[in-house]
């Protein structure tokens, strides 16, 4: 009988809820009632898909609102909490097909209730996705909240995707979003940011060691670990969509903005999701490089991501570092472990791979070669925070004194980030301009001149590094990398790197030198510490076996590195010059110099 009469329906339900919440308990019986009465009043309002009457609906949203209004810090409340929840999103799926289509410019009736019905919805789910996601980081989880945390994520998810259907377009992927559609509304994308970032929080919360170590709670936080991702994935595909990328529209700096910075902040909090991770980034990266707004600073963002990226590959570069450090050596054999050792260097790589994109953002499209990077007021930042980075993943994560009793298929995936991710970049960051390794050639000249090599004790010691640099392996590998690459540049910027003056020292010197620095690290790497690492050690024999390999594979790798310096220049002219400097520093090393052996070598 209830089905044709909104009316008796809406007031039985209001007076449900009321009777709840003023007697403070829901039993079993009481709580089927109520969703009965609620999924009555949702097919009696939505006739065919069609609003049978106006005001019921609005009737109907207000129970919603009234539902979700309270905070779930009770179970009853919680149980009230789910059947506002269930409603909310059966009001969007009940609803006519027409509600998932770009509004009207005229704002007939139709288009307003459509729009009315999507704003009361997703800001009940939103308000009560934020109070869970509040609920459960001030408290202990509990099953209840995460199972409550589980039907909001699936119900949410489910609106999108219905929002994200429609015939004549999707409306998630309308301008309609970034604009209030009625009056004291708030925009759709601004929903989407709140609910992307309860999330992230949700995601954290299922992912904590003190909620996964307990066994009443790790299927719930398993499931909440399933559910969570897809939000994120749908959010992602908004935002970053070609539709949103060009023109300003209603807020739609502001929230992009809002939603960069929230990215900013609690991207790490994904790491325990890949994909979602990923998708947060290249979205993040995405927007900063193509976002045109005109009043959209894209520059400052970029650095901010740029800065950002460092920061985040420095992280999980000491992450990996004293993971490998404390990791027994048969541990290494274990699959598990290995991808524990892979995943952050996973991450960095790709994280690296965004950071040229950014960079040739925040500097402009340039020329290869030309002087403009040098006077951007971005640029310091830019080496600064590209030396930081690089001193920790060349320095530390892939030093040869770590790698010497890593696995091979450890080894080898270090090798490849360096090679494949980190030498591109510092050839990214000198092709917009070598101002980095010119002064650097400059500061050695003057230390050369002031300091007797032949008489100086710790004369290799004390060369100064490339500035922004503290590990000499470091300092090195980025030498070695625009020796390998001096084929990349101008013939004129090839001249002044191979070439000798009473101002300048060549590469070539400068690279021996910097061989010189840490000779150590090339020859006889150093074994790691019995403390927190391997309980046994390799015999004698096998040990000296292992130094020999690691040592003669880096010592190889340096010959080859100069040879192909002589290999990729522009002109015989500059061979000469390459010639020429690698002679000279054959001359000026020292005695038993390996730097200088390694010159005659190439």
């Amino acid at each position: 009988m209830f089905l044709s009469d909104h009316s008796a329906l809406t007031s039985k339900t209001k007076r449900i809820v009321g009777q709840i919440k003023k007697a403070g308990t829901l039993d079993p019986s009481a709580s089927k009632e109520l969703q009965q009465s609620l999924d009555a009043l949702v097919t009696c309002i939505f006739r065919d898909g069609s609003i049978a009457d106006p005001s019921a609906l609005e009737g109907l949203l207000l129970i919603v609102a009234e539902t979700l209004s309270i905070s779930p810090s009770e179970t009853i409340i919680l149980r009230l909490f789910e059947h506002g929840i269930n409603t909310a999103a059966n009001v969007l799926h009940a609803a006519s097909p027409q509600i998932t289509e770009i509004p009207s410019q005229g704002g007939d009736r139709c288009s307003v209730y459509n729009m009315q019905t999507i704003d009361v919805c997703l800001s009940s789910l939103t308000g009560a996705y934020e109070k869970i996601a509040d609920a459960l980081e001030k408290n202990a989880p509990d099953a209840d909240m995460l199972r409550v945390s589980l039907l909001c994520s699936v119900k949410i998810s489910g609106c999108l995707d219905r929002l994200s259907s429609g015939d004549s377009g999707s409306l998630l992927k309308s301008q309609a979003i970034w604009k209030s559609a009625l009056e004291n509304t708030s925009p759709i994308a601004l929903y989407l940011i709140k609910i992307c970032d309860c999330a992230i929080r949700l995601f954290a919360q299922c992912t904590s060691p003190a909620a996964r170590r307990q066994p009443a709670l790790a299927e719930h936080c398993g499931q909440v670990f399933k559910a969570v991702p897809k939000i994120i994935d749908q959010i992602s595909a908004v935002f970053g969509s070609d539709a949103h990328l060009s023109q300003d529209y209603g807020m739609k700096r502001s929230l992009m903005e809002r939603y960069c910075t929230l990215v900013l902040d609690k991207h790490r909090n994904m790491l325990g999701a890949p994909p979602q991770f990923k998708a947060l980034w290249q979205t993040l990266c995405t927007i900063a490089t193509r976002f045109s707004a005109a009043s959209f600073d894209s520059a400052a963002l970029c650095l901010k991501v740029y800065l950002k990226s460092s920061e985040t590959v420095r992280t999980l570069a000491l992450q990996t570092v004293n993971l490998l450090k404390k990791t027994k050596s048969e541990e290494l054999k274990d699959p598990k472990v290995v991808r524990k050792l892979k995943g952050p260097m996973a991450f960095i790589r790709f994280v690296v791979f965004q950071m040229p994109m950014l960079t040739n953002r925040i500097l402009g499209s340039k020329d290869v070669g030309g002087a403009a990077a040098d006077t951007s007021p971005y640029w310091r930042s830019i080496v600064s925070g590209a030396m930081s980075m690089l001193d920790t993943v060349f320095g530390h994560l892939a030093a040869p004194s770590l790698l010497v009793y890593a696995s091979e298929d450890i080894a080898s995936t270090l090798r490849m980030l360096v090679h494949a991710a980190c030498a591109k970049f510092v050839i990214s960051i000198m092709l917009h301009s070598i101002d980095p390794v010119t002064r650097y050639l400059k500061s050695l000249a003057v230390f050369l001149q002031t300091v007797d090599e032949g008489s100086e004790n710790g004369f290799c010691s004390r060369t100064p590094l490339i500035e922004g640099l503290g590990q000499p392996t470091a300092h090195r590998e980025v030498l070695k990398v625009v020796l390998e690459n001096i084929g990349l540049f101008t013939l004129d910027q090839q001249s002044v790197l191979l070439e000798s003056t009473a101002e300048k020292t060549s590469i070539v010197r400068a690279f021996a030198l910097a061989i010189d620095r840490d000779p150590v690290s090339v020859l006889v790497p150093a074994t790691r510490d019995k403390v927190g690492a391997a309980d046994a050690q390799p015999n004698q024999q096998g040990q000296q076996g292992l130094q020999r390999k690691s040592s003669d594979i880096e010592y190889e790798a340096l010959v080859t590195s100069l040879a192909l310096c002589a290999a990729n220049v522009g002109s015989p002219e500059l061979f000469g010059a390459w010639e020429n400097s690698t002679l000279l520093t054959v001359l000026q090393s020292s005695a038993g110099s390996l730097g200088s052996r390694i010159a005659v070598d190439a």
